[in-house]
């Protein structure tokens, strides 16, 4: 879903200045957006910066390992998981030596992220909980912390109802924070997935009914499958009127020209969330 951004060598000045106080912030990014080369020439000057904390330095390092494991074609996917396994005392180190440096923190959420992402069981949900915590500590540290707003606002948004932190208001808002803070295309997409599921969600009942299931079946948009049912509640939104969720969603989408299939690869509109 992520495409690739190509930068400008004479820029890289220019945004290794303005991203100096978040390096993992924006190494992560780079990782992807696929642009790999200038991921690596902006670590090495985040760890040969002096002005960088030592904490800073080993959460980068930390992340660096991380993703040469997990791209190495070469591992098959255990020996992926030993190498995710062994980065995460650097990571642990960087964040409980500097409770206060938001991307020590950040790097030992992704590094128990990475792993139960590598676990597809029920058992994974211990290291998801253990990463939302994580989360949590890095924006406490750092309230524009956007690479953390935008995991956790995935994590509150996009994990099954049954989980005790599946939380779609909490997720909505985190996202919408993200897209004041940042504003992108990338953000956009997530905030109006978000939107759409909390307005979803909001009608379960509604869409069961049988007069409603052969349009439910027909719609060819996320604003189509909901046009039929009642909505979520007018409230105050980004564009500081009150609307509806399916409202608000339709207006940043029509913003950013995003069309369905940019809205959420796993298909905005499904009948599973």
């Amino acid at each position: 879903m992520r495409k690739h951004l190509f930068i400008l060598p004479f820029l890289t000045t220019a945004l290794l200045t303005a991203y100096a106080q978040t390096p993992l912030n924006r190494l992560d990014s780079l990782y992807f957006d696929g642009d790999v080369e200038a991921a690596s020439v902006y670590a090495e000057k985040v760890l040969n910066d002096p002005n960088q904390s030592a904490s800073q330095k080993k959460a980068v390092s930390a992340y660096l390992e991380m993703r040469r494991f997990l791209t190495d074609t070469t591992l098959s996917g255990r020996e992926k998981r030993t190498g995710l396994d062994a980065c995460l005392p650097l990571a642990e180190e960087a964040a409980t030596s500097d409770p206060v440096c938001a991307d020590a923190w950040y790097a030992r959420a992704l590094n128990r992220m990475f792993a139960a992402n590598m676990v597809r069981e029920f058992s994974s949900l211990e290291a998801i909980t253990a990463a939302k915590d994580d989360f949590i500590r890095a924006i406490n540290a750092d309230p524009n912390h956007f690479g953390s707003l935008a995991e956790l606002s995935g994590i509150y948004g996009h994990m099954p109802e049954l989980i005790t932190f599946g939380d779609r208001s909490t997720a909505v808002s985190l996202s919408k924070q993200l897209y004041a803070i940042r504003g992108t295309k990338r953000d956009a997409q997530q905030l109006v997935s978000l939107l759409l599921r909390r307005d979803w969600s909001l009608r379960k009942r509604e869409k069961e009914l049988p007069s409603q299931e052969s349009a439910f079946a027909a719609a060819k948009s996320p604003f189509e499958a909901a046009a039929a049912f009642e909505g979520s509640p007018e409230a105050e939104t980004l564009f500081g009127e009150p609307a509806d969720d399916r409202t608000e969603a339709a207006r940043i989408s029509e913003k950013f020209h995003l069309t369905p299939s940019e809205i959420d690869g796993e298909n905005a509109w499904s009948r599973d969330f």
